[in-house]
Order: structure tokens, then sequence, then C-alpha cells
């Protein structure tokens, strides 16, 4: 599985979209779908047991459901946040309450693009 930078959880950073490394596992463990994986760099989501330094592996799809945990773009910067869905709005929820969340009205002026959904986490070299 590639890894293709870092992703921000706490404010978004610029997202990097070269392959800087790949994750030592079959490509196919998380489904037989394209995935990358992108290396966590904050603390907003943290309530959901995702560390700064962890690696999430994303499956590539531009939809989302309500309370999938995405990896969004936003103008050139990516986040790691839960999505959520509202008639003309579009929300970005961290999983740490010392961050707001994001919020997309419908004639917002940043781009917004899902790049794809959280398959699954791989925690390595952490120290207690």
């Amino acid at each position: 599985i590639p890894v293709v930078g870092r992703i921000a959880a706490g404010t978004p950073i610029l997202a990097l979209e070269n392959i800087e490394d790949f994750l030592g596992m079959d490509k196919d463990f998380f489904g037989k779908t394209d995935t990358f994986a992108v290396q966590v760099k904050g603390d907003s989501m943290v309530d959901a047991h995702i560390q700064d330094k962890d690696y999430v592996v994303i499956k590539i799809q531009d939809q989302a459901q309500n309370g999938d945990i995405v990896a969004a773009l936003i103008d050139d910067e990516v986040t790691l946040k839960y999505f959520y869905r509202k008639e003309n709005q579009l929300r970005l929820e961290p999983a740490n309450p010392k961050y707001p969340p994001l919020v997309f009205e419908k004639e917002d002026p940043r781009s917004f693009r899902i790049l794809g959904v959280m398959a699954g986490l791989v925690r390595k070299g952490h120290k207690a």
C-alpha cells in the first residue's frame, strides 16, 4: 500500500501526492479496491482512536455516507474528519472537542472534494 504523504488531523496541511514509502502489507488486505495510505499529523481524531503518526488507509472514492471518516481535499489541503451531509451543508467533524467542525455551505468559495473513505489504521513504532 503506497504512503502518499501526511494528512492533517487538526488544521489542514498541504497535500503531498508523492509516494514516500510503502506499508509492508498486501494491497488487498483492506479489500479489492484502490487504496493509499497517509501518515496522520495532529490530534483532532484522537477520540476515534487515531493518533499522531498513525497510518490511515484510504479507499479511493468520491462519495461518503454520514458518519464515515474521510480524507477530504479543501482547496489545496487534505484533512481527515467525520463526514456529514445535511440539506445544503457539508460538515467535517473532528473527534476531539478542542477543534471546531469545518462547515461548507452551498455557496462556500472553498473547493471541496472527498478523496476517499478510511478503510483501516496501521499503528507502528509508537512508544507508550
